[in-house]
């Protein structure tokens, strides 16, 4: 009947308006009536979240198109406005770069940057950078809108997929490669009351998370005594510290083929920023693929290998290099793990945590992740290892494959034992 309710924590349910019993699922099968809106080429419209206000008080209702006409014509009568805000960023924006992941999108007939996005998400962005042209003068604050607007894409383009558990949009990029879901949640990136966010993702929340940042140090006696320094560049070329205490490595592991294919709705979004707001420095994506350090890659022994050396020079016994990886295949393991050892690095402990969100959505099986720490110089004794009991605890909130989490693992031992026999 097209009518929208919650089910709760349920596998089937009984409709309370029209009494038919169905299975509740994260892959929805509804069919969109008829009737419903076009808002953007192929898209079309199926139920809108409506929030409103009184007495301090937030109230949420769904409204789907099939029963409210006033509300298709809204969303009709929407795009059209829309279009004429954003009329000539089609030009500007371009075809889609032939990145890897890009052929994913050419089979949902997006091809080019500003189909990423509805319409009224177009303008939205353009609003924006139109208001902080305006207000914004200096550039450090300037960065921070733009960083707010890379971040809100997130959630605000069409490659985010609805996550029925919690209620929100979660961005492809989250969920590997599952790109242009046949289920799409749109957000309006301005959605919001003053700095409280109405959505997740929005430019309202990615900004009010610096408000917040600024506001605990303020809390605890700041300003803060903490420097920063933000280096752009490829690891291997970019200049490292004179002394690190602590590096955390996260290199590209399971069945992504581009990490670049998935920073386009990032791109896009600063594409349009940077148009109005006159900011330099946006290099090509499929230059920025190009120069990825894959796994698969012929060159990822030695380009890997550079950046281990590199974190060689600039730590010392007291410092310690967190590798974030997983893999069920020991050849792989092998490949990441050795380059450790040529430069005199050792492992002092495994840790086995949850990388996967607590969803069905992912497309990979394996949802753990492991933490190998290292320090340099050898290490007398076993190798500190935590995996059954955070698996236990995961393994009651989440849906486990314990057969390839156990495969990873031995993968992994038996790397570590070859790389640094009598260790494990």
């Amino acid at each position: 009947c097209h009518r929208v309710f919650s089910a709760g924590d349920v596998s089937r349910a009984v409709c309370p308006h029209c009494g038919e019993e169905f299975e509740v699922s994260n892959k929805a099968v509804a069919s969109l009536p008829s009737n419903a809106p076009e808002i953007a080429g192929d898209w079309r419209a199926f139920a809108v979240e409506l929030r409103w206000k009184k007495e301090n008080i937030w109230y949420r209702e769904y409204v789907t198109v099939a029963e409210s006409r006033k509300l298709a014509r809204w969303l009709n009568e929407g795009a059209k406005r829309s279009s004429e805000v954003v009329k000539g960023l089609e030009e500007k924006l371009g075809s889609i770069f032939d990145v890897k992941e890009a052929s994913r999108l050419r089979r949902a007939n997006i091809s080019r940057g500003d189909e990423l996005f509805l319409p009224q998400q177009l303008a939205s962005y353009v609003v924006y950078s139109k208001a902080v042209e305006t207000i914004v003068k200096g550039e450090d604050e300037r960065l921070l809108f733009v960083a707010a607007a890379s971040e809100s894409a997130k959630c605000c383009s069409l490659l985010a997929k609805w996550y029925s558990p919690l209620g929100e949009c979660v961005p492809a990029s989250g969920v590997k490669a599952l790109w242009v879901p046949e289920y799409t949640a749109v957000t309006n990136p301005l959605a919001s009351e003053g700095l409280k966010p109405l959505a997740r993702g929005t430019l309202a929340s990615a900004l009010r998370a610096q408000v917040r940042a600024n506001s605990y140090i303020h809390m605890i006696g700041g300003p803060s005594n903490a420097g920063g320094r933000v280096s752009v560049g490829d690891a291997l070329e970019s200049p490292f510290p004179g002394h690190v205490d602590l590096v955390v490595l996260d290199p590209p592991y399971g069945k992504i083929k581009s990490y670049a294919s998935l920073s386009l709705p990032h791109y896009y979004a600063l594409k349009i920023f940077g148009g109005l707001v006159h900011l330099d420095g946006l290099n090509s994506l499929d230059d920025i693929e190009k120069r990825e350090l894959s796994p698969e890659s012929p060159q990822f022994l030695a380009k890997w290998g550079t950046i281990i050396r590199k974190l060689s020079a600039v730590t010392n016994n007291e410092s310690r290099v967190v590798l974030m990886f997983n893999s069920v295949s020991k050849n792989l393991w092998l490949k990441v793990i050795e380059p450790f050892r040529v430069y005199g690095f050792y492992p002092v402990a495994i840790y086995w945590v949850l990388g996967e969100a607590p969803s069905g959505v992912t497309a990979s099986r394996l949802r753990g992740m492991f933490l190998i720490v290292f320090k340099k110089g050898k290490v007398n004794g076993k190798i500190h290892v935590v995996y059954e009991e955070p698996l236990d605890v995961a393994s009651s909130i989440v849906s486990l494959a314990p057969v390839m989490e156990a495969r990873a693992f031995a993968s992994l031992r038996d790397a570590v034992g070859k790389v640094y026999p009598r260790s494990v």
